[in-house]
């Protein structure tokens, strides 16, 4: 092999290194978990809580042709992907069927590979595990949130 051709071979994986590192590294938008329970609080952002294994508080938002409480358990976050439990109350009189699914805000549709088909009676609750994917990089499993809480969930339905 030409010494050419070794020096090529060593840039393409120094630049694959820092595209990696740049990726996955960096300063978080968040100085405390506070802010990102704060800033989940807003209408239709799933909400969340401080810290990983512990239900976020509820809140009211509708969801398709009715009206749900809805909390949330950060899981994990494992490569690009963010592991929620989402727990619905159906708030509504009637049933409620819908296919949910967590997107970032600028998303315009709930994917099938990551969704769910809900059906709710009036006033069950339920729980589903649920995927945000395409968030920051991490290498491994982790249980620290914010970089997920970065990626700005937003528990979508079918037709929003």
């Amino acid at each position: 092999m030409s010494n050419q051709m070794v020096v090529r071979k060593r840039i393409a994986r120094i630049i694959v290194g820092l595209t990696l590192l740049a990726s996955c590294g960096g300063a978080s938008k968040y100085t405390s978990p506070q802010q990102w329970v704060d800033e989940a609080a807003q209408p239709g952002r799933l909400p969340l809580a401080a810290k990983a294994g512990v239900w976020s508080a509820s809140k009211t938002q509708p969801l398709g042709s009715g009206e749900v409480a809805i909390r949330s358990k950060f899981l994990e976050h494992k490569g690009t992907t963010c592991t929620y439990e989402v727990e619905l109350k159906n708030l509504s009189g009637a049933p409620l069927s819908e296919r949910i699914g967590i997107v970032k805000p600028d998303d315009p549709q709930v994917h099938e590979n990551n969704s769910v088909s809900a059906s709710l009676t009036a006033s069950e609750t339920a729980v589903w595990e649920l995927e945000h994917r395409e968030c920051r990089l991490t290498f491994g499993s982790s249980t620290e949130m914010g970089k997920c809480a970065e990626c700005e969930p937003v528990l979508k339905y079918v037709g929003t």
